[in-house]
C-alpha cells in the first residue's frame, strides 16, 4: 500500500489540497508513463492511523524534492538511459542515483482555446490594474461593464499595455499623470470579470500550451528573467501568495520546474512579504544523484488514493513530486 503523511497535498482541478480536504466532486490530476497528465474522478480515498517509521526523501538546498513516505510504498523514477518511467520496489529498497531521476512535472492533455489576448488583459490587471476610486459609482448598469485603470511608468509596460488593447479593440483614455514625471495613466473601457487575482484559471480546461503562453505572459508585468545568458529561467514575483500558488500549479502542467523563496522586508514589518517563483522550461526531471533521504517517527494519519496509472501529482513543503498512487 502505496501511503503519504497529513500534510502532502495533491493536484486536483481546484489546485493542490490536503487528502483530508478532498471530496468526492473533485477530479485529481493523473500523470502517465509519456509524461502527460489528465483529470479524473477522484476514487479509492483510503486514510488510516499509523505510528511508525516514515522515510523523507528530499534535496538540500532548494529542495525541489521534498516527500514522506511509508517504508512499503514504492517511489516513482525515470531513467535517462532508457527513456522509461518506471517504480522502484518500496522506499525501504530504493535509493536513487544518476541513473534514476524524480519527476517534477508533466504536460497537460487536455485541450483548450488558444491562448488570448483578453487572458494576456487579466494577467496585467491582476500585477498593475485596479478598479475606480469608486467602485460603487461605476457598477456597468450603463455601459455594460465596469472600467480599470492602469498607472505605468515602465515603457516595456506601456508598451505591451497598448498592443493588448489595440488587438482588442478596447476603448481608452491615456494622460500623463501629475506630480509623477513619467506615468502614464489608462482608462479602459472594459467588459466585467477582471480580479485580482488568478482564480479565473480552471486547470482542468487548460492545454499544457496555453499555460507555457500564460507564464511568458508574466514576464512583461510581475516577471523578469534571471539572466541573458540562460533563457530558460525567470522568476515571478508577487506578494499574493494565491497567485504564487496557481502559477506554481500551471507551471507543473506545462513542464516547468518552480520553487520559491520568501523576501521580507526587515525594514519595514508592516509590508507584504514578497514570494519569488523560480521557474526553468522544459525541466521534467530532477537528478537522482541529488535525492537523499533520512527515517524519522510519525504518529498520525497517512493517506492516499487510486488511479488507473498509478501515478499522481503531489506536493509537501511547496515542492512537487510525481508519487506512486494505489491502482483502481
Amino acid at each position: 500500500m502505496n501511503s503519504y503523511i497529513d500534510t502532502t497535498s495533491i493536484l486536483t482541478n481546484q489546485g493542490f489540497k490536503l487528502f483530508s480536504n478532498l471530496y468526492n466532486i473533485d477530479k485529481i490530476a493523473q500523470y502517465h508513463e509519456d509524461g502527460n497528465i489528465d483529470f479524473i474522478p477522484l476514487s479509492g480515498l483510503t486514510s488510516a492511523d499509523y505510528h511508525g517509521d516514515i522515510i523523507n526523501f528530499y534535496t538540500d538546498g532548494y529542495r525541489y524534492f521534498d516527500l514522506f513516505v511509508t517504508p512499503s510504498t514504492k517511489m516513482v523514477g525515470f531513467s535517462p538511459k532508457r527513456g522509461v518511467v518506471y517504480f522502484r520496489a518500496s522506499s525501504t529498497e530504493n535509493n536513487f542515483s544518476q541513473r534514476t531521476c524524480g519527476i517534477i512535472s508533466g504536460k497537460s492533455t487536455r485541450k483548450s482555446n488558444s491562448f488570448s489576448d483578453l487572458d494576456r488583459l487579466k494577467i496585467a490587471f491582476q500585477a498593475d490594474g485596479s478598479f475606480a476610486s469608486h467602485k460603487e459609482d461605476y457598477d456597468g448598469t450603463r455601459s455594460g461593464g465596469i472600467p480599470i485603470r492602469f498607472s505605468l511608468k515602465k515603457d516595456r509596460k506601456k508598451k505591451r499595455l497598448e498592443f493588448i488593447l489595440n488587438n482588442l479593440n478596447f476603448k481608452y483614455a491615456k494622460a500623463n499623470e501629475k506630480g509623477r514625471e513619467g506615468y502614464n495613466r489608462y482608462w479602459i473601457s472594459a467588459t466585467n470579470g477582471f480580479l485580482k487575482d488568478f482564480s479565473w484559471v480552471d486547470l482542468d480546461k487548460i492545454s499544457h500550451e496555453w499555460g507555457s503562453q500564460f507564464l511568458e505572459e508574466l514576464k512583461y508585468w510581475d516577471g523578469c528573467e534571471l539572466s541573458a545568458q540562460n533563457k530558460n529561467v525567470f522568476t515571478y514575483c508577487s506578494t499574493n501568495y494565491l497567485c504564487i500558488k496557481k502559477v506554481q500549479e500551471i507551471a507543473c502542467l506545462c513542464g516547468y520546474k518552480s520553487h520559491y523563496r520568501v523576501d521580507a522586508d526587515i525594514r519595514d514589518s508592516n509590508r507584504l512579504p514578497c514570494y519569488a517563483l523560480s521557474l526553468k522550461r522544459n525541466t521534467y526531471y530532477i537528478g537522482g544523484q541529488k535525492i537523499e533521504k533520512n527515517n524519522i517517527d510519525y504518529d498520525g494519519k497517512i493517506y492516499n488514493v487510486s488511479t488507473e496509472t498509478g501515478m499522481v501529482i503531489l506536493k509537501h513543503n511547496d515542492r512537487i513530486i510525481i508519487g506512486a498512487s494505489n491502482n483502481i
